[in-house]
């Protein structure tokens, strides 16, 4: 819970004082960021509604389960990465972590490896 914290925070710094990334490395650590914030939003979801959410959607459009208080995203294009693709989602069950990563600069899903951006990064110490 704590490093979705700190990752959250980092990437609150990112949106408060945006900046114009330079180079793909920082546009990829930009997208970390994003993808921690997004790591810390799905599992606010898990702890208030019960389980993970198996589209996600969810996470930002009001749906029918009594117990969500969201949205658990503040921004709009959450399902995108920055550079405009959508973000892979993939539900296992309702105990499992989901698999979501970005596609990365070069836009091919390389299955989460390659260039691609995956979430687990966000949990490694």
């Amino acid at each position: 819970m704590m490093k979705a914290s700190i990752c959250f925070l980092i990437w609150s710094l990112f949106t408060l004082f945006p900046f114009e990334c330079k180079s793909e490395s920082m546009d990829m650590t930009k997208q970390l960021f994003r993808l921690c914030a997004l790591y810390s939003s799905i599992n606010s979801y898990r702890n208030e509604v019960g389980d993970y959410p198996d589209k996600l959607e969810k996470i930002y459009h009001e749906n029918r389960d009594a117990k969500w208080i969201g949205p658990y995203v503040r921004w709009k294009y959450y399902y995108l990465d920055i550079w405009g693709k959508e973000i892979f989602y993939k539900y296992i069950d309702r105990n499992t972590m989901p698999i979501f990563y970005s596609f990365g600069p070069n836009g091919v899903d390389d299955n989460g490896d390659s260039d691609d951006i995956n979430f687990s990064d966000c949990t490694k110490k």
